[in-house]
């Protein structure tokens, strides 16, 4: 029997308040996963270990670094205190949000990778699977997001308040994009909330008909969704973005092949992103 709101139901009220002021569009695509799925099991044949999210994130990572030479807003922070303003990051910071039980609770944490577009698809998957078998104690992001989270509800706002506009510490819990999925439980389309310029999220990978040079194919296909923060950024560089994410996905263009293992790749599951 539930008593009241615990403590890390009242934090999510004060990040949700914050997502408030964000004025989201969506934009949702499908994409062919057929080469990314070929590639992922020369990864396995090869003995190496690499999953769909980490393709994902990388893939978001390139077309960002990409475009933001032409948009830099992709990559900013919009920043209320004293006053309105946009701040390019230095570098992208992707935020991975991972569901752990905590006592009991489902509980929602934000892994941070850095630069992911110069990092190999096993050094990412390997970085996925450490948050996803962390304790929540465990690393020091977990860490201080739950003592964050225990905190009285005032000294909450006031602290993530000044989290927000400290550039800094922002790009540090929230990353500089956000990316989550349920796609393993099941559902198609997720559509992401945001507290950054752009955040992801993909659906179930299952078999779909896919028009292929003007003929119908069953083929492995999800669907990719990005919101967006219309304060920061239009909808014609969204959409240029999404468009060119889909391209990397569906030509599995990583700029990587799988390289021989002499063990077999230890089995690791997805991790259990929301």
């Amino acid at each position: 029997m539930l008593n009241g709101m615990s403590s890390y139901r009242k934090f999510l009220e004060v990040i949700c308040g914050e997502m408030h002021r964000v004025l989201p569009f969506y934009l949702v695509t499908e994409v062919d996963m057929a080469a990314a799925e070929a590639l992922r099991r020369d990864f396995v044949h090869a003995g190496r270990h690499v999953t769909y999210t980490a393709m994902v994130l990388k893939a978001i990572s390139r077309g960002i670094a990409e475009l933001r030479v032409r948009y830099p807003v992709l990559n900013a922070h919009y920043l209320r205190f004293p006053f309105r303003r946009l701040i390019p990051a230095r570098e992208l910071k992707a935020a991975v949000m991972v569901a752990r039980e905590v006592c009991g609770e489902d509980y929602v944490f934000a892994g941070t990778v850095s630069d992911p577009q110069v990092m190999g698809l096993e050094r990412i998957s390997s970085l996925l699977a450490e948050f996803a078998e962390a304790r929540p104690d465990g690393t020091p992001e977990f860490r201080d997001q739950l003592r964050f989270s225990r905190l009285p509800l005032f000294l909450q706002r006031v602290l993530f308040f000044a989290m927000r506009n400290l550039a800094g510490v922002r790009a540090k819990y929230h990353g500089t994009f956000g990316l989550t999925t349920v796609g393993k439980f099941g559902p198609d389309i997720q559509i992401p909330p945001t507290m950054n310029p752009v955040s992801f999220a993909f659906g179930s990978i299952r078999q779909r008909v896919v028009a292929v040079d003007g003929c119908a194919e069953v083929r492995p296909a999800m669907f990719l969704t990005v919101t967006s923060d219309r304060r920061v950024l239009n909808g014609a560089p969204g959409a240029q973005l999404l468009m060119r994410i889909r391209q990397i996905l569906e030509a599995a263009d990583f700029g990587e092949r799988p390289m021989p293992s002499r063990a077999p790749a230890p089995e690791r599951r997805e991790p259990a992103c929301v």
